[in-house]
């Protein structure tokens, strides 16, 4: 059995009390370790029928999970101690529930750079339980933040990857850690302090893939500086990841076209090895922010080429900087 006695009674009354029906989605894979996220979610249904369960399936060899909204990821079974929180958070969600005090709820809302927690625990571990009631409850108060629980005992290969020796243990971005009881003032200072020009290529496609093109554009312009993770994206493999990394130079060019002026290089070294699809989105920008050394390039790239459409291309972007030159 999933649950002793009293877990099924506290499921049955936080099922009595929700307000709202929630969606919990269950990620089932390859991975052994899909059958008892599986018995979980199942028990879980029967004890609340409130909470709707939608079941997807991978053949990957990748580790399951529970899926809470956008910005939770239980790779951890909630049961005995763990219940508490998880259920927390659902209160949390459903309108009930303490959030963090209000000067420190002030203070979290000014977080404007994406960030990535990932709680270590441990069965039978005391402290845990507290430290991922707090955590858990960060994206609601900054949104920006994902949340990811892992049981290192269950997946000791995540803990072993992340270095780590004790549980709980909180990450950050892969790069701040805090083991043991956290004071959330102290984790605030670090969410609010970072460092938005260190954010990696999967922060950045994060903010893309949710439409927030314009959100990291305005970071840039504030550093006034092009982001080195950023523009390995406009050659991603998906499309709207290139799409999403094109508006945002856009805007760039748009605002502050010294700014954008940082990007001329970077592209043309991005031109060599691209293919011919990225190739042609290059060349657009080239046409929006290049300078004299990119009118040489692509001038020499129209004499040698045969594509109808690049060739199409390289001429529009000529043109396209013949009309940026002084009168």
């Amino acid at each position: 059995m999933v649950f002793d006695q009293r877990d099924q009674e506290r499921i049955r009354i936080f099922n009595d009390e929700l307000r709202l029906e929630r969606t919990i989605r269950l990620f089932t894979t390859a991975d052994p370790r899909s059958a008892q996220f599986a018995d979980f979610a199942e028990a879980l249904g029967a004890l609340a029928p409130k909470l709707h369960l939608v079941h997807e399936t991978s053949t990957q060899a990748v580790p399951p999970g529970l899926f809470v909204g956008d910005a939770w990821c239980y790779q951890a079974i909630p049961i005995s101690a763990e219940l508490e929180p998880f259920l927390h958070l659902l209160e949390l969600l459903d309108g009930r529930g303490v959030l963090p005090g209000r000067s420190l709820h002030g203070r979290l809302q000014t977080v404007s750079v994406p960030g990535s927690l990932q709680v270590f625990i441990a069965p039978h571990c005391p402290f845990c339980p507290q430290v991922v009631k707090q955590v858990l409850a960060l994206p609601l108060v900054a949104p920006m933040l994902q949340v990811t629980v892992v049981d290192g005992t269950l997946f000791p290969e995540m803990a072993e990857e992340a270095s780590v020796k004790s549980a709980p243990t909180v990450i950050l971005d892969r790069e701040f850690r805090w083991a043991g009881q956290i004071r959330l003032e102290e984790l605030a200072d670090t969410l609010i302090s970072r460092d938005p020009a260190k954010l990696d290529q999967e922060a950045l496609v994060g903010m893309l893939k949710e439409g927030n093109a314009s959100q990291l554009a305005q970071m840039m312009l504030r550093r006034r500086q092009i982001f080195p993770a950023f523009m390995p994206l406009l050659a991603h493999a998906e499309w709207s990841v290139r799409l999403g990394a094109m508006v945002t130079l856009e805007e760039i060019v748009d605002q502050e076209p010294s700014v954008a002026q940082q990007a001329v290089q970077p592209l043309m070294e991005l031109l060599a090895g691209a293919s011919e699809s990225i190739q042609g989105d290059v060349i657009y920008l080239l046409g929006r922010v290049g300078d004299a050394g990119s009118v040489h390039l692509l001038k020499r790239m129209l004499a040698m080429e045969t594509n109808e459409e690049l060739c199409e291309c390289l001429a529009e972007a000529l043109a396209a900087l013949e009309d940026k030159k002084p009168d």
